[in-house]
């Protein structure tokens, strides 16, 4: 109860008539000293008044001060976010701002809250700070397991919403980049705050300290901009226009090599996190501890296989603004943050339940996860001791033939707690570099058996793929025939284990390879290219093999085909994937590989079959959102509301035409471009109408 009679005490200025402003006498002659404010507050000799009446919006949103016999005339409170907030005589302009921008349409107290009108529920101290800080009640339980309850207690809701927000930046970029693990670390602090937060109140309504997201996104431009111009400096150090992961493994903040990442890989964007739109409709206790439960062993199946890799499809989409097919981790997260959490007991469960779940996770010597490349040397790193990589990464390598041994037990179900292990580079002989290039497919044999239906093997190739490619770049005198020998070996593995339902991840797995990688200028034009290309080209045409030569030579050396030859193909699933194999592979380069747009020219006026045209325009979607000219994305996106009919393509080219007049000079082969493009689309709605092309 000591502790209840120290803490201010909120009223309404309703409820007393003693506690009427107009009746109590005013300091203004000699304003309260702002220290001495802070210690009545903290002794709880201090009240707060709750104003009622005003017709003003600002002194309706603050809350007034009183000490003893005293109205304090030179501070206030806000009663959304609890800061004291100073203001000079005959002037509020100050105060309306404040309560202008201060994100507290949810949070603000209404008459009748049960969260600001009961005094026993508001547990407010001040420290030295001038935010007032959330008390956490002594009676609430300990947590189990890794999550305890800090020492320091979280501070006032604006605080709190700060807390959230960085949690809510570190969920948002560690669990939506492609290809990345799960963390674990934001979704514990996220539900931490929570915890607490519920802890001290008993009951509380989490959709009050959710983020909005615009907050996130903000925080998260102001987190990008920052980035840059610290890589600018660093590469005007290093007088290289790249920058080395090593460099940053020393920051030891997570969120900042996961945007760093990004950056690498030019794939940043910041898109749209709504955390409110996660809510669910059933959010009683027992519904989730039963989804929970039921993720809980969806989590316990994968991680005993070691082979459940955490990834987002609608991540993989670089244009995108939303984030969509969530996987079971975020799902967790999607519970922790419903409607209502009114059982804290419930609430603790689903932490420590999820707590274990990630505990599953951890890395130890001999149970490694595929984690990507810049995770592990984050936790194994030691950038003061550079000999710390080699070794970390020699002790990986040297485990590689008994993991491959335990994933062919572990097909037979002889064991079900091994994991598999990631390859990571090291500065090896070739003889070693030959020696893991014959491991590989025992690996991949292994893999494809023990794949799990939830996951690609895109995602387990992926880090190994990476790997291999930097194990042979950081050599300092490459055998071009060894390196050969590896490019040759990769891609007829993984042509060979990918399924075709999963082709469209294989151009977001090869975009970060076509972009500051060193090996990037000899192998464009050559080996990955037209890999990829004749990829594309088997999944338009799987079983004609005559046609598919003939489309080699049409889009590898540029020849000319029969214009008229008839493609029939009926549209399968295995054709849509090859539209998005192109979409992102092509699409990612075309406005800056010149050569890859006229192939891609040859390629689009060839004759296709019908579903092509969907190829065509998925490609063009994407390429209007690339090119530099506002002119030509505006043409782009008309074609989008045109139905597919003749009549309306003759329409739409009177209107390019008038569009393109507008043009500039610098923009003459992108125009050019353009139009062959929409050309070539229209001819081929044409033809799904007349099964026939037209010149």
């Amino acid at each position: 109860m000591a502790e209840e009679s120290n803490s201010p005490i909120l009223v309404d200025q309703c409820q007393n008539s003693s506690f009427d402003i107009k009746k109590r006498r005013r300091s203004s002659r000699t304003p309260l000293d702002k220290q001495a404010l802070l210690k009545a507050l903290e002794d709880g000799s201090a009240i707060y008044i709750r104003q009622e009446g005003y017709r003003s919006k600002v002194w309706s949103g603050v809350c007034r001060i009183s000490v003893g016999d005293t109205i304090v005339d030179n501070y206030v409170v806000c009663q959304g976010c609890e800061k004291l907030l100073a203001y000079g005589q005959g002037t509020t302009s100050n105060l309306q701002k404040h309560i202008e921008i201060c994100d507290t349409d949810n949070s603000r107290p209404t008459k009748g809250s049960p969260s600001t009108k009961d005094p026993k529920r508001r547990k407010t101290i001040i420290s030295k700070s001038p935010l007032m800080k959330m008390q956490i009640s002594k009676k609430s339980k300990p947590l189990a397991g890794d999550i305890k309850v800090p020492s320091s207690i979280f501070t006032s809701k604006s605080d709190i919403r700060k807390n959230l927000l960085y949690a809510s930046m570190n969920l948002f970029l560690t669990d939506s980049i492609p290809f990345s693990t799960i963390h674990g670390e934001g979704f514990i602090r996220f539900s931490q705050a929570l915890v607490n937060e519920a802890a001290g109140h008993g009951k509380f309504d989490v959709s009050c300290y959710l983020p909005h997201e615009r907050h996130i996104n903000a925080a998260l431009s102001e987190l990008h901009t920052t980035l840059i111009s610290q890589i600018k400096v660093l590469s005007a150090e290093s007088k290289s226009n790249t920058v080395s992961i090593e460099k940053w493994t020393g920051s030891g903040d997570k969120v900042f090599l996961c945007i760093m990442l990004h950056m690498v890989n030019k794939s940043f964007n910041v898109r749209t996190v709504n955390l409110h739109s996660f809510l669910v409709q059933d959010n009683s206790p027992q519904h989730i501890l039963n989804e929970i439960n039921a993720t809980l062993e969806s989590f316990k199946l994968s991680t005993a296989n070691g082979l459940y890799m955490i990834t987002s499809d609608s991540s993989l989409i670089p244009e995108t603004s939303r984030i969509e097919g969530l996987n079971s981790y975020f799902h967790v997260i999607k519970l922790m943050i419903s409607n209502t959490i009114k059982n804290i007991t419930a609430l603790e469960e689903i932490v420590n339940q999820c707590t274990a779940v990630i505990n599953l996770l951890k890395v130890d010597e001999r149970q490694l996860n595929i984690y990507v490349i810049f995770n592990r040397k984050l936790r194994q790193y030691n950038p003061s001791d550079p000999s710390t990589l080699s070794v970390m990464l020699l002790s990986i390598i040297d485990t590689f033939e008994e993991v491959i041994q335990a994933a062919k037990e572990l097909t037979s179900n002889q064991t079900d707690d091994v994991q598999l292990v990631c390859l990571f580079h090291t500065n090896r002989t070739k003889e070693e570099l030959k020696e893991v290039v014959d491991m590989f497919s025992p690996l991949m044999e292994a893999i494809e058996l023990v794949k799990d239906e939830r996951c690609s093997t895109l995602h387990y190739v992926w880090p190994i793929y990476l790997s291999l490619m930097e194990s042979y770049d950081v050599q300092s005198n490459p055998d071009s025939n060894l390196q050969a020998a590896i490019r040759k070996e990769l891609m007829v593995q993984l042509q060979r284990h990918f399924i075709i339902q999963n082709l469209h991840e294989v151009a977001a797995f090869l975009n970060p390879l076509t972009k500051d990688t060193p090996w990037l200028d000899k192998l464009k034009r050559d080996t990955l290219h037209d890999n990829v290309l004749d990829m594309m080209r088997q999944i338009d045409n799987p079983k004609t093999s005559d046609i598919r030569s003939s489309q080699e030579q049409e889009g590898i050396s540029g020849d000319n085909i029969e214009a008229n030859k008839p493609l029939v193909k009926q549209q399968t699933q295995s054709s849509m994937s090859g539209l998005n194999l192109a979409k992102y592979f092509f699409g990612q380069n075309l406005k800056q590989v010149k050569g890859v747009k006229e192939e891609l020219l040859e390629y689009i006026e060839t004759p296709k079959p019908v579903v092509a045209n969907d190829l065509q325009y998925d490609i063009m979607k994407y390429w209007s959102s690339c090119t530099s000219c506002p002119t030509l994305r505006k043409v782009a996106r008309n074609i989008f509301s045109i139905p597919a009919s003749s009549i309306s393509c003759e329409r739409f080219f009177d209107k390019f035409d008038k569009f393109s007049d507008n043009l500039n000079h610098d923009d003459k082969y992108d125009k050019e471009l353009c139009k062959r493009l929409f050309i070539s689309y229209n001819y081929g709605i044409a033809r799904q109408e007349t099964m026939s092309y037209s010149s």
